[in-house]
């Protein structure tokens, strides 16, 4: 619906250790613009905020997700955050979900999809909101090819899309 469509979440997240110079040229994210950014336990607390509204069961989307969801869980165990009772966040790996349904690419980086689907990319990859909206293109049109594919009877179940992406990671603030 629209006001999902709209609903974003973005922020930098303080730094407890200088960037690395390889990390800098990467996302071009410096110490100077995470320096007054919040601690890592407003930011996570903030993030699984956001994701509440989309109801449950929640599955997420990312690429290479195992970095995402380590770094989560890394960022949870040493903020040492109340978890509360908040509910699993289930991750498909859409890097994982690419190499299945288009197998023959070379590759399967997101920039390497966006060009594949001739998506506009962004000005710069490596950036939270702009990754997210590439992200997003990039899923459903694997999606689409999915569903013409690899559909079953009862059409593109997500535990069909779990299968294609070879299973799901779990992000939790209950497992840090």
């Amino acid at each position: 619906d629209e006001e999902f469509e709209q609903r974003r979440y973005s922020s930098f997240m303080k730094c407890p250790v200088p960037i690395p110079p390889e990390v800098i040229a990467l996302h071009g994210i410096t110490d100077d613009m995470v320096r007054d950014a919040p601690s890592p336990t407003v930011v996570m607390d903030q993030f699984f905020d956001f994701l509440k509204f989309t109801g449950t069961p929640r599955v997420c989307v990312a690429h290479n997700s195992s970095f995402d969801v380590g770094m989560v869980h890394r960022t949870l165990e040493r903020s040492k955050m109340n978890q509360g009772d908040r509910p699993f966040e289930f991750v498909i790996d859409s890097c994982h979900f690419a190499k299945t349904i288009l197998p023959d690419l070379p590759k399967h980086s997101l920039s390497v999809l966006a060009q594949h689907f001739k998506i506009t990319p962004p000005e710069q990859y490596h950036r939270a909101m702009a990754d997210v909206e590439i992200l997003r293109k990039v899923f459903l049109n694997l999606l689409c090819i999915a569903a013409d594919k690899f559909s079953g009877p009862e059409g593109l179940t997500i535990a069909r899309v779990v299968e294609l992406a070879c299973g799901y990671y779990i992000m939790s603030p209950q497992d840090s």
